[in-house]
């Protein structure tokens, strides 16, 4: 998708890595704005690209009419963007490229919070019309109890025992530990070795 958006800057790519350990930040308003910003970002890019190619100035509005309007909305700081304008702006400026990848990286991450979970999703349900959505998630359920929406492709994708035992393996060679006595110790003795990969085969459950 990067070699694409690359070739032809009228294709756009946005993406979110959600993080358990940054729960706090993982709000439907910060997703949404962040892939926002993305978008308004490349859009920028375009133009600028645009103009060194065809030296044609200022031929189109920087941002889009529903961009600006949240800018002058808000530009104050006193209050935050409301979800629905986020939304209404990013559906503004998806419609500004041909096309729209959005990759959304471990999204069972972001549904922790029930609130939060709804939230999204209708955000997500909102986009599936106007925007190419991939998202991955441990667990294969990350929409929870309302079920993957419809026409949607679901692809299981689950490590094999070896490619986690050549993995663990490896990192032990390389040394597991910052303590280098406590590495060393570990690969000299090969059932502590062993106990580690199968702990770890074990516990990964093909992930």
């Amino acid at each position: 998708m990067w070699q694409r958006q690359e070739s032809d800057p009228t294709i756009a790519v946005a993406w979110i890595y959600c993080d358990r350990k940054e729960h706090d930040t993982l709000t439907p308003d910060n997703l949404t704005g962040c892939l926002l910003k993305q978008l308004v970002r490349q859009q920028l890019v375009r133009q600028q690209r645009r103009q060194q190619q065809y030296h044609d100035g200022e031929s189109e509005p920087r941002f889009s009419k529903q961009v600006e309007e949240l800018y002058q909305t808000y530009k104050g700081g006193h209050e935050i963007p409301a979800l629905a304008d986020i939304l209404r702006a990013l559906q503004s400026e998806i419609s500004r490229f041909t096309k729209a990848y959005i990759v959304i990286d471990a999204l069972d991450e972001c549904m922790q919070d029930a609130r939060t979970r709804v939230k999204f999703e209708d955000v997500l349900r909102v986009l599936r019309g106007a925007a190419n959505i991939m998202a991955t998630s441990c667990n294969g359920n990350a929409w929870g109890k309302s079920g993957t929406p419809r026409d949607t492709s679901v692809l299981e994708v689950r490590a094999n025992d070896k490619v986690i035992q050549a993995y663990v393996e490896d990192s032990i060679a390389r040394g597991l530990s910052k303590d280098q006595d406590v590495s060393e110790y570990i690969k000299e003795d090969a059932k502590v070795a062993k106990t580690i990969v199968n702990g770890v085969i074990a516990r990964a459950q093909g992930l």
